[in-house]
């Protein structure tokens, strides 16, 4: 929001303050922009999950769908407060939670689902691109879409007049970075945890080549109170193991950036 204020700002100083009806008029066009994506809402994509269930029925991952990530608490924020930021801001959210539109893999056949990118693609073509947009990828990107439009042999999306806010600092198409986070951040009191631990890690092994992961175990082996285990070994104190470090491994995963890097600064 304070990048958006920031350019709200130069702009005004060029042409001067909006009049109250083009604030209106903004505020409209946002509704708008509400009402081209009914179809691919919080409630239809949150229900998308991209990890299975364990033999017990219980989801692999807590905040692996839709409504796990940031992204879906700055939706619920922006849907109340739009008539207030959409003037100051001069910029229509499009309001869309990106991962499950970007991580369809198929199923075990490879067929895969392209409901949700068609309707994707049938929003978007309503867009005034004489507009400014903005638009959050959290644990997508603009890259990973273009190739499962690709695949599904749809097109691509015009990005004209459209800032994307991009947490996983891989796309090639210029972005404002923001953190990778999911839809809860750590407690507060871990936060007051006392520091016991030299270095600690716990994580998957995400990578797709420099396999930095699986070399960190051996490396702090001898490393006197380290907590450091081999990808793969999941802890079941993850948190407070983490607030009690003095320092926390925090390589990339299959992106350049990775929850653990943001939840080391919330300790």
């Amino acid at each position: 929001l304070e990048a958006l204020r920031y350019l709200r700002r130069g702009l005004m100083a060029q042409g001067g303050p909006p009049d109250a009806g083009t604030s209106e008029w903004l505020v409209a066009y946002q509704e708008k922009v509400f009402r081209f994506f009914e179809g691919l809402s919080d409630e239809v994509l949150g229900a998308y999950h991209w990890f299975g269930t364990t033999p017990e029925g219980a989801w692999q991952c807590e905040h692996c769908h839709g409504g796990g990530l940031a992204d879906a608490s700055f939706n619920k924020m922006w849907r109340a407060s739009y008539k207030t930021l959409v003037p100051a801001l001069g910029a229509a959210y499009i309001p869309l939670m990106w991962r499950p539109l970007t991580d369809d893999e198929g199923d075990k056949d490879g067929r895969r689902d392209a409901t949700f990118r068609r309707r994707l693609v049938a929003a978007w073509g309503n867009l005034d691109h004489c507009q400014r947009h903005f638009t959050i990828f959290m644990q997508a990107g603009v890259a990973q879409l273009f190739s499962a439009l690709k695949k599904d042999g749809l097109p691509l999306l015009n990005m004209h007049n459209v800032l994307i806010f991009d947490s996983r600092g891989a796309d090639l198409i210029p972005a404002f970075p923001i953190p990778l986070l999911r839809n809860s951040t750590l407690k507060g009191k871990l936060a007051k945890q006392k520091k016991t631990i030299p270095v600690s890690f716990h994580g998957a092994c995400t990578e797709k080549e420099s396999n930095i992961r699986q070399r960190l175990a051996p490396l702090f082996k001898s490393a006197r109170g380290a907590k450091v285990a081999k990808c793969g070994r999941s802890s079941t104190n993850f948190a407070q193991e983490l607030c009690a470090s003095h320092f926390t491994l925090a390589p990339p995963g299959f992106a350049p950036t990775s929850f653990r890097q943001f939840e080391a600064m919330q300790c």
